[in-house]
């Protein structure tokens, strides 16, 4: 869905190109699942997607990244796959921790629906998601109640001098 609302409003993402350049970072992280689908990308680990995500970062005021293989085991009710990506994504996001400048950048992770906590349905859940929220001002983003709060809360980051 960001995909698809970037897009449609003109802003910028990433290529196939610059996933082979090491300017980007596939939505599967690793890269494999595109290569499953024959798109000639490296596959990587989930230590260097999070060096190539860090780098862009660096130099960014905000980015963005979604991953959807946890949507996409919820929905296929796949508990090998739910487990496999929620361990991709957990090294992932170990890396980018580590390598995250934490009084100048703040990370925050989250998803807009549940539903691979429940694998008896196909269906998004209404159950409330995790919000992580680590470096500067995550205080602040601790307060957040619902998902409407999070882009107000980017936006007076952004307005508060987060980022480079």
């Amino acid at each position: 869905m960001t995909t698809r609302c970037c897009i449609e409003s003109g802003v910028r993402i990433r290529s196939t190109n610059e996933i082979r350049a090491g300017l980007a970072v596939a939505a599967d992280i690793t890269g494999s699942g595109l290569r499953r689908f024959g798109i000639d990308v490296p596959v990587v680990t989930e230590v260097e997607a999070a060096d190539v995500l860090l780098s862009i970062a660096a130099s960014r005021r905000f980015t963005l990244f979604e991953y959807f293989l946890t949507d996409k085991a919820g929905h296929a009710q796949d508990a090998v796959l739910a487990r496999s990506s929620l361990t991709s994504v957990g090294r992932f996001l170990e890396r980018i921790c580590d390598g995250l400048t934490v009084d100048r950048q703040l990370l925050i992770v989250t998803s807009d629906h549940g539903n691979l906590e429940d694998l008896s349905t196909r269906v998004h859940t209404r159950n409330p998601v995790p919000l992580l929220a680590y470096g500067k001002g995550a205080g602040h983003i601790d307060e957040l109640r619902s998902i409407e709060d999070v882009t107000p809360a980017i936006v007076r980051q952004l307005a508060d001098g987060a980022g480079p």
